[in-house]
């Protein structure tokens, strides 16, 4: 029996084996690139839409939105600052005014720099509750006008109503030494928030303005992780209808700014101390070094 069996076998001892194969696939010269993932300098994992209720992120390192980093030509003119919040809240040049790129002038990335120029957010952008605003601004120089709207919603009329005044404003007196954010109480003819008068921190080079806004609550105003003055606020913020703009009030023509934006966030909440430290500690840092 046994010597059957290795009868049976002989035609297989000593055989070649034999093992599939694997083409191993090499990618031509000159094939196209691989599209680059939706990433910026030094490529934090954490960004403001990991927040939620994240309104609008203007962002210059990316001015078009599209996931490819500081891709613009510095000095170029920018018809349109993308929203990359995905809520579709545009930035558009008013009046064929557009704010140009200003390439690698921090920490490796751009910014939008606005001399006289002037945006208008799409229709639909309101701050008219509790929100937290972000804005990254190096201001180098007096505007044309006293004010300076950093943004603002413009007056819908003449009169000092309920129904004509904007819902807010951030802007700069160049001339008083303050910075004023907030809305107008009902029945009231003025606006409520003058979130660092007094001091004139703000008024010069590049810093980081955080404002948390309570409504009917507290109103707190931070330069560069630093709270400078807790105001109340407003019992309500009345939205007119007007489309919100960076760098003029057209109502009152005027409120043009000299100086370099990087970023604009606008959350529809108030956010967290801890919210507030992971946007300073894993994007506002890591992104732009400050």
């Amino acid at each position: 029996m046994i010597r059957i069996i290795l009868l049976a076998l002989l035609p297989f001892i000593g055989a070649a084996q034999t093992y599939p194969t694997f083409t191993k696939y090499y990618k031509p010269s000159n094939a196209p690139p691989s599209p680059p993932p939706d990433s910026i300098p030094n490529d934090p994992t954490w960004r403001p839409d990991s927040i939620a209720e994240l309104e609008i992120w203007l962002t210059a390192y990316d001015i078009d939105a599209d996931g490819i980093p500081n891709e613009e030509n510095n000095n170029t003119d920018q018809a349109t600052w993308h929203d990359k919040s995905s809520n579709g809240y545009d930035a558009i040049g008013i009046n064929s005014t557009e704010p140009s790129v200003d390439s690698n002038s921090l920490n490796g990335s751009h910014g939008l720099h606005f001399h006289d120029e002037r945006m208008e957010i799409a229709s639909g952008f309101a701050i008219d509750g509790d929100h937290t605003m972000v804005v990254i601004f190096d201001r180098e120089g007096d505007g044309n006008t006293a004010l300076e709207r950093l943004m603002c919603q413009p007056r819908a009329g003449g009169s000092i109503s309920d129904a004509n005044v904007g819902s807010f404003e951030l802007t700069i007196h160049n001339t008083s030494d303050w910075f004023r954010h907030g809305g107008k109480d009902p029945g009231s003819s003025t606006r409520t928030l003058n979130i660092a008068s007094g001091t004139s921190a703000f008024l010069d080079s590049l810093h980081v303005h955080v404002i948390t806004y309570d409504v009917g609550g507290d109103s707190k105003y931070y330069i560069d992780e630093v709270l400078k003055n807790t105001e109340t606020s407003a019992s309500s913020l009345l939205d007119n209808g007007r489309e919100v703009e960076i760098g003029y009030d057209t109502f009152q023509n005027t409120g043009t700014i000299d100086g370099i934006i990087y970023e604009i966030i606008v959350f529809s909440k108030v956010l967290s101390s801890t919210e507030l430290t992971d946007l300073y500690d894993n994007y506002i840092n890591t992104v732009w070094g400050l």
